[in-house]
Parts: structure tokens; C-alpha cells; sequence
């Protein structure tokens, strides 16, 4: 999807911008997982959880811990999944706007005498 992300910008804007694309992808795992991390300590103490006990958590601990463990994955799977049906560059229009860029790139390209 990053490749035709960089090939629409192309399209519209006439430069490459593969790096800028990547450094924003990069930025957004890094706050994501920085977001999971923080949340995750917000989850444990929301469930009750008590390192002290170790393995001998409450029925009622483990039991939220594993509500959560499978519905908050299944959350965002499912947002991802919405959000996906919006996404327009579908694979006709890629092939399309791979030919334009090709045959752009071969006129600019071309010697001129």
C-alpha cells in the first residue's frame, strides 16, 4: 500500500517521496507501540491485576484479562477492516496510474535533439 501511497503522490504532486512515506510510517509504529505499552498498564490495573500473586490471580482477573486479550484486537481488526473499504486505490486504478507515470517518466526521459 506504501508503494501505491508513493505512486498517487507522484501522480499528483510529479516528485518521489518514498522517504518521507516511510518516515511517517515509522513515526506512527513507534507511537502505536508506545501507545500499547502505556495502555497496557492502564488495562492490568483496570482488571485487577496484582503482581504479587503472581500466577494466583482471581477467576475474575484472569476472566476480564481474557475478554480483553480477544476483544480489543478483534476492535481494531474490524476499524482496520471499515477503513479499508474506503481506500480508493483499488487495482485498476494503480495499473492505470503506473502506465501514466511510466509514460511520463519516458517523455521527460527522452533525449532531446
Amino acid at each position: 500500500m506504501i508503494a501505491d501511497v508513493c505512486d498517487y503522490d507522484e501522480f499528483k504532486n510529479g516528485t518521489r517521496r518514498e522517504g518521507m512515506f516511510r518516515a511517517v510510517q515509522n513515526l506512527a509504529n513507534k507511537l502505536a507501540v508506545s501507545l500499547a505499552l502505556l495502555l497496557s498498564a492502564v488495562i492490568l490495573n483496570f482488571t485487577g491485576f496484582d503482581a504479587k500473586l503472581e500466577t494466583a490471580q482471581s477467576e475474575s482477573t484472569l476472566t476480564i484479562m481474557r475478554a480483553l486479550d480477544a476483544s480489543i484486537p478483534a476492535l481494531f481488526v474490524t476499524l482496520a477492516c471499515v477503513l479499508l473499504a474506503f481506500y480508493p486505490l483499488i487495482k485498476t486504478t494503480m495499473h492505470r496510474l503506473r502506465r501514466i507515470l511510466e509514460w511520463r517518466r519516458a517523455r521527460n526521459e527522452a533525449p532531446t535533439h
